[in-house]
This record gives C-alpha cells, structure tokens and sequence, in this order.
C-alpha cells in the first residue's frame, strides 16, 4: 500500500511533493519518521504544513491553542496536530495539481483570517453572529473546542429563533 501512496504522490501529487521535498532537503538535519507512508518532519516553526507525502509538524504543537494545554498532554496534541496534517496528504491525493490551489491558497487564507480574527476578538465591544443549527448548547461546545478564540467570549441568547450573538469584550 505504501508503495501505490508514494507512486500516487509522486504522479498526480507532483508539484506539492517537489515543494514538500525541498523544504525536506532545507530541514534534512531534523528529526523525521514515517507515518502511515509519509515522511514527517519535527521543525522549529510555529505552524504545521502538509506537502505531498512530507508532513512538517511543529516542535511546539501547543504554540497558537496555549488554552489546550490544562485539556491535552504534548504527546497527545502532536498526535491530533500529525492525524490532521496527515489527513491533507490524502487530500494531495484526491485533489492531485489542484491540491495547492484549492486546499493551500484557502488553509493559508483561513490562518490569516483567524489571526485577524484574534485581533478583532481582543479589541473592545465586537459583536458577531453566528446561524443557530442543532441548539445553543451544541455550538457553545464546538465553537468553544474548535476554536480558542471565541472562548474568551460570552454567548448571549436573545431569541429563540435565529441569530446566536456572540459579545466579546
């Protein structure tokens, strides 16, 4: 199986492996293992990058979800960080040359737009809203695991119908 996953990314994921394989050959002193048929590197680098069958995982999973650390133990956050990153070598294989455009341009984007975010967040008196789905109980809960920053905000319910405003302040 290892071998059809290394011709695959080889072939249809050819231009995100090349990048993957020199940013691999920037960090060839770093401590790299095999996981699942990719190539992992451990790099001094705040963020995680996944190109091609090379998974870049940082040295400091905990770097941007400091909150995470009382919930998860190191290993068990770099082993959650790895699943994820792992998870878009298989996107590199649906996606194949589109892969850079369609799920790199956006994972870059949405990392800025978080960082804006934060920012925004830690200014006074923003206000956003957010579409009520299942119940109030069940998004506080998501949006507070899957996203630190708006755990730092109150979640105020003024209607039973539609919008969840979410005050931060």
């Amino acid at each position: 199986m290892a071998i059809i996953y290394d011709l695959l990314q080889w072939t249809w994921g050819l231009p995100q492996t090349i990048v993957g394989s020199i940013y691999f050959l920037i960090n060839i002193k770093k401590e790299h293992f095999y996981y699942h048929g990719s190539l992992v590197t451990i790099w001094k680098s705040k963020s995680s990058l996944s190109l091609g069958m090379f998974v870049y995982v940082s040295d400091d999973p905990f770097c941007y979800y400091d909150s995470l650390r009382e919930t998860y133990s190191e290993d068990e956050f770099s082993n959650m960080l790895l699943v994820h990153e792992y998870g878009h070598t298989i996107q590199s294989l649906f996606f194949g040359p589109l892969y850079l455009l369609l799920v790199g341009v956006l994972s870059i984007m949405w990392s800025f737009c978080r960082y804006v975010l934060k920012s925004v967040i830690r200014s006074k008196y923003h206000i956003f809203q957010f579409i009520r789905n299942d119940g109030r109980t069940h998004l506080e809960n998501g949006l507070r695991k899957s996203h630190r920053l708006v755990s730092q905000c109150r979640i105020i319910d003024y209607s039973n119908l539609k919008p969840l405003v979410v005050l931060c302040g």
